[in-house]
């Protein structure tokens, strides 16, 4: 929505002090009796109309003009405001909540996000798009066709990584390895909260260096 001027050429032209704030005009009232012709026909009578409609219930404020971030109840920006937002209308064929790690890089929580949703270009989602590869098998095993969930959890050459991270933690390997599982491994264990940050900095950093 643009400016009272924009949505209603015809009636500033017929303001008598067109460069008053409107701030100064403290109430609807005010703001319209300054006009006094007021338009009855063609145009300026239907513009009239319009902004009589639009003022009626307006209160004005005494308080100062300010920016205000309308995704926060108290009007300010947040990251975490911006993150529900995307969750909530980007994202609305997904039920995968989003998880951000402050302890790694912003470039490694999109990724992250990105191998989550599958959105990583593997050669069989290079395929699906209709890009012609010599080959879709997995460049690390060539096995398998090379996915999101084969490159970052069931390739075999990845196991020994895995079971070097389980050793060092001192946890149990799981029997079955899944993108979803190693994403959320840290809420499976006994650890505090700083404990299963720190080991999905580790979890993360695994899927970077990949």
């Amino acid at each position: 929505m643009g400016s009272l001027k924009d949505q209603f050429p015809k009636i500033f032209v017929l303001d008598p002090s067109p460069r008053a704030l409107i701030a100064y005009r403290k109430s609807s009232g005010k703001l319209l009796d300054v006009f006094g012709r007021l338009p009855r026909l063609g145009v300026p009578n239907t513009q009239w109309i319009e902004l009589c409609s639009m003022l009626h219930n307006y209160v004005f404020s005494e308080a100062p003009n300010r920016i205000v971030w309308d995704l926060d109840v108290n009007g300010v920006f947040s990251v975490s405001s911006s993150r529900k937002l995307f969750d909530s209308f980007l994202l609305t064929g997904s039920n995968i909540v989003t998880r951000w790690n402050n302890l790694i890089p912003i470039k490694v929580n999109i990724l992250i996000w990105r191998i989550e949703r599958d959105r990583i270009p593997t050669r069989l989602n290079l395929r699906d798009t209709g890009i012609d590869l010599h080959s879709l098998l997995c460049p690390i095993c060539s096995q398998v066709g090379e996915s999101s969930e084969h490159l970052f959890a069931s390739c075999c050459l990845l196991m020994t990584m895995r079971r070097k991270i389980a050793i060092w933690w001192n946890v149990i390997i799981p029997c079955d390895f899944s993108v979803s599982f190693i994403l959320n491994w840290a809420d499976s264990l006994s650890f505090d909260k700083k404990n299963k940050t720190r080991f999905e900095r580790v979890i993360a950093t695994t899927f970077w260096v990949l």
